[in-house]
C-alpha cells in the first residue's frame, strides 16, 4: 500500500515475515537500530521479547529473527518468566507493566531495552 506510515498494514507485515523490502513499524526498527549503534551483535544471540503486541512485540521478534537471533517470545500467560529472561543476551520488554522485570531476571552482561507507551 502507498499509505502505511506505521508499517502495520498486513501487506507490509507479510513482507517483513518474508524478508522483503517494506515499511517497518518505527519502534521495532528503532530497537534494532539502537542495538546496532551500540555495536551489539544480534546474529547468533539469544533474544527474549516480553510482550507480543502487533505494534512492538511481534514486529520486533520478526526483525530479530531476520538478523539471525534465536528468539523467545513471552506474554501474559508465560509461566516462570525469569527462566526465559535470565538466558537472554538481548532482552526487549514491551508490556507497559512497570517493574515487571527485576534485576535478578537479567543475564549478567546481557543488554535490555524497555519500551514504554
Amino acid at each position: 500500500p502507498e499509505k502505511d506510515v506505521d508499517g502495520f498494514h498486513p501487506v507490509n507485515i507479510g513482507k517483513l515475515v518474508t524478508q522483503q523490502e517494506c515499511l517497518v513499524p518505527a519502534t521495532p526498527l528503532g530497537i534494532i537500530e539502537m542495538l546496532k549503534r551500540e555495536d551489539i551483535i544480534i546474529k547468533g544471540k539469544n533474544a527474549t521479547v516480553v510482550g507480543h503486541s502487533e505494534i512492538v512485540g511481534k514486529p520486533t521478534t520478526l526483525l530479530l529473527l531476520n538478523e539471525w537471533a534465536t528468539v523467545t517470545i513471552c506474554h501474559i500467560e508465560t509461566r516462570d518468566l525469569k527462566i526465559h529472561t535470565i538466558d537472554a543476551d538481548i532482552l526487549i520488554v514491551a508490556t507497559g507493566v512497570p517493574y515487571l522485570i527485576k534485576g535478578d531476571m537479567i543475564k549478567e552482561g546481557g543488554c535490555g531495552y524497555r519500551c514504554r507507551n
